[in-house]
């Protein structure tokens, strides 16, 4: 846990969505866990970054932790090819 109050796998997390989704806004949640929510633009579909796993609500629900992957940044590129399969426009120009 860092200062901020995340683990590194939180400020992965967003800034790998950051990186490819536009206006994009976290806010910090949860009172014995800090999770951070996000709506993500133009869609009803938000999402949850979690201590160590990440929740995706929307048209395709998909939920998972690091436990389940080899590698944190694994699960990061498989929670941002859940965002885009919800139809997140993930071309920053």
């Amino acid at each position: 846990m860092g200062d901020d109050g995340l683990t590194p796998f939180q400020r992965s997390a967003v800034a790998a969505l950051s990186a490819v989704v536009a206006d994009i806004a976290f806010s910090r949640c949860g009172n014995r866990e800090t999770y951070l929510r996000c709506d993500l633009p133009g869609i009803a579909t938000f999402l949850f970054v979690y201590e160590d796993g990440v929740e995706v609500h929307g048209a395709h629900p998909w939920t998972a932790e690091c436990q389940d992957y080899r590698t944190p940044a694994e699960l990061i590129d498989r929670m941002l090819v859940a965002v885009r399969a919800n139809g997140v426009d993930m071309s920053i120009t």
